[in-house]
């Protein structure tokens, strides 16, 4: 019984160890006419990409292909954008529009797999080199502020 419970304790501190630093895969909008479109698949290992540079003041249609969800990965959050919302099997979409540039995150419900869009002024003039060498997914904060999805959590949390 005990090696059980180291085994799964090991196993959770690598879950939080892999998710804290995630390796970087960067995806840059592709602009079409009045739309700017960005494409992730999500899979149990996360976003890919998870991080995206996009432009401002241009609506942004998010195509995401669900593979592989689970309890961790089937649902996303983008506060700053007004965005919650589950994820299915297949293809489905998100459309909001970022009216400043600056950097934004989006997670799983619990926090725990981050991506982030990182909002320009003008995509043709952005270093997109520079950006993807000083990007980053980490973790800051609470990793579970506000879940509710799991209901594993104390109840008001």
């Amino acid at each position: 019984m005990k090696k059980v419970i180291i085994l799964i304790l090991i196993g959770i501190a690598a879950l939080f160890s892999l998710n804290a630093a995630q390796k970087v895969e960067l995806g840059v909008a592709d602009i079409q006419s009045d739309t700017q479109v960005i494409k992730m698949s999500v899979d149990r290992y996360g976003w890919h990409p998870n991080i995206f540079v996009i432009q401002k003041d241009i609506p942004v249609v998010w195509e995401i292909e669900g593979n592989e969800l689970n309890g961790c990965n089937n649902g996303i959050v983008a506060q700053d954008f007004e965005l919650k919302f589950d994820l299915t099997d297949g293809k489905q979409m998100q459309k909001f529009t970022p009216v400043s540039s600056g950097e934004y995150k989006f997670s799983c419900h619990m926090n725990m797999i981050p991506g982030k869009f990182i909002v320009v002024d003008d995509l043709q003039k952005a270093d997109i080199k520079m950006l993807e060498a000083n990007a980053n997914v980490n973790i800051s904060g609470n990793p579970m502020p506000g879940c509710t999805k799991c209901g594993s959590c104390p109840k008001g949390k």
